[in-house]
């Protein structure tokens, strides 16, 4: 079949040709690799979503846990609980959900191990809850040593 004779184009040799498959290859790989790149980006994007919504889910769990330390510190001349039993929690395990594995209380601190469902990328490592004053309120400061701070929530970021 021959094809058009055309101005802006050079004549149909069979190199021309074997040139043109080539560039329409090579177009449609890079478009290929675009689009996977989309996708790959999406997916991690997801991904992180996931884990900081699981890792809030997580601290949520210590509510009860935060208010323990405050009351304490009320009723013991501005003291923070050194551990579980002196905040009034029964067990060392006070805390736990689906995505914690345990939380404890050390020096005030609330030390929160992620667990059970949680994305195993995070799982065994620990987010800290620590207090602080803010006038007479007890508020907390959100950190972690050993989770990257791209897949901390916000609020510990």
């Amino acid at each position: 079949m021959n094809e058009p004779e055309s101005p802006l184009l050079p004549p149909a040799t069979p190199a021309v040709r074997r040139l043109r498959i080539i560039v329409v290859a090579v177009v449609l790989v890079v478009a290929a690799a675009l689009l996977a790149g989309v996708l790959l980006h999406r997916r991690s994007v997801d991904r992180v979503r996931m884990i900081r919504a699981q890792i809030e889910q997580g601290i949520a769990t210590a509510d009860g846990m935060r208010v323990a330390v405050a009351m304490y510190r009320v009723r013991n001349g501005g003291a923070w609980p050194y551990n579980n039993t002196q905040a009034g929690l029964l067990s060392l395990s006070a805390v736990n959900g689906q995505y914690v594995d345990n939380a404890r209380i050390e020096d005030g601190r609330i030390v929160i191990t992620l667990g059970g469902e949680i994305n195993r990328e995070v799982s065994g490592k620990h987010i800290v809850l620590t207090p602080y004053l803010d006038n007479s309120l007890v508020r907390w400061h959100c950190g972690s040593s050993d989770i990257a701070a791209d897949l901390l929530p916000e609020s510990c970021q």
